[in-house]
C-alpha cells in the first residue's frame, strides 16, 4: 500500500489547520477525526506524491518536523507530551492534563491481501469495498481505522498489535557517514541478491559510463551484424569498437567491496514497503 496523505495536529510546527477552521463551510463538512473535545480542529493535511523523494524547504520551515512526524506516526515510537505544539490552546505542564499529538494516514493502493487483513482485523465482511483507509494514532490505546462508506465512514478502533504489521517501517540516514562516490546496487539490494558479484557490478562510476557509451556505439549500428558477409565487411569498424567497450570494463572490484561490513552499510538500512517519501 502507498502512502497518500498525511494527517498532523499539535505537533511541534504543525498546530491544526487554521484556514479551514476559520472557513464558514468548512465545519459543516468536517470528517469525523477532526473535532477535539466536540470543537472542530482540523488536521493539517499534506499530500504525498508517490514519484516525491526528498522534502525540500527553507530553514524553520518544518521539513524536519514533517518527517519525524511520518516517523512517529506509523511506529508509535518516540511520541513524547513534550513534543506538543506549544502555542496549541491545548498544551498543558501539569500531570495528568499533558497530550500527546495526534498523527493521521491515508493509505491508498491496497493489495487484495491487504484488504482481506482490514476486513479482518476490522471484524466486516467483504460486501463492503474500499480503494482507502484512514488510519489515525491519538492520545488513546488503540488506533481507529476509518473506511470510506459514502456518505460517511465507518469507524473501527483496533488494538495496535494487530494494524502495525502491514504498515511499513521507517529508516533513518546516518548523514555523518563518509560514501564513497558509488554504491554497488547489489550492496543496496543484497538482502535479495545473491551469488558473487558480476563485473558490471563493481565498477566505478566512470566505467559505467563508459561501457554504456561503448554499448551504445555498438546498437547504433546494428547494420554490423544483420548477416555474415556484413559482419566481415564491417570488421575494421566493429574490431575497435568492441576492443573500446572490453577496455572499458577491466579492473578489480573496488577496496572493500566485498567486504559486509563496508561503511555505507550503515548508512543504508533495509528497506520498507513503498512510502514515498
Amino acid at each position: 500500500m502507498l502512502l497518500k496523505t498525511v494527517y498532523i495536529r499539535f505537533y511541534r510546527s504543525f498546530n491544526y489547520d487554521y484556514l479551514r477552521k476559520h472557513h464558514l463551510d468548512a465545519q459543516s463538512k468536517a470528517k469525523p477525526w477532526e473535532n477535539v473535545d466536540g470543537a472542530f480542529y482540523p488536521y493539517v493535511r499534506i499530500p504525498i506524491d508517490s514519484h516525491v523523494t526528498t522534502v525540500v524547504g527553507a530553514n524553520e520551515s518544518g521539513k524536519s518536523h514533517l518527517l519525524s512526524a511520518i516517523e512517529k506516526g506509523i511506529s508509535g515510537k518516540g511520541i513524547l507530551s513534550q513534543d506538543f505544539c506549544r502555542y496549541s490552546q491545548f498544551f498543558a505542564v501539569t500531570k495528568g492534563d499533558m497530550r500527546t499529538p495526534d498523527f493521521g494516514f491515508e493509505w491508498g493502493g491496497l493489495s487484495t491481501q491487504e484488504k482481506r487483513e482490514i476486513r479482518e482485523i476490522c471484524g466486516i465482511t467483504t460486501a463492503i469495498d474500499f480503494e482507502s483507509f484512514f488510519l489515525f494514532r491519538t492520545s488513546t490505546e488503540n488506533l481507529e481505522i476509518y473506511l470510506p462508506n459514502q456518505p460517511e465512514y465507518l469507524r473501527h478502533e483496533v488494538p495496535v498489535a494487530q494494524i502495525s504489521r502491514l504498515l511499513p517501517r521507517t529508516f533513518r540516514i546516518d548523514a555523518d557517514i563518509a560514501l564513497p562516490d558509488s554504491v554497488p546496487i547489489r550492496e543496496l539490494a543484497r538482502e535479495t541478491i545473491s551469488g558473487e558479484p558480476t563485473r558490471m557490478e563493481v565498477l566505478e562510476r566512470e566505467q559505467r559510463f563508459a561501457a554504456v557509451e561503448g554499448v551504445n556505439n555498438l546498437l547504433n549500428h546494428q547494420d554490423w551484424f544483420s548477416d555474415l558477409p556484413k559482419y566481415t565487411t564491417f570488421a575494421q569498424h566493429l574490431q575497435p569498437a568492441l576492443t573500446t567497450l572490453a577496455s572499458s570494463v577491466k579492473g578489480t572490484a573496488p577496496a572493500g567491496t566485498s567486504q559486509r561490513d563496508c561503511p555505507y552499510q550503515r548508512f543504508v538500512a533495509p528497506l520498507s514497503p513503498q512510502l514515498a517519501a
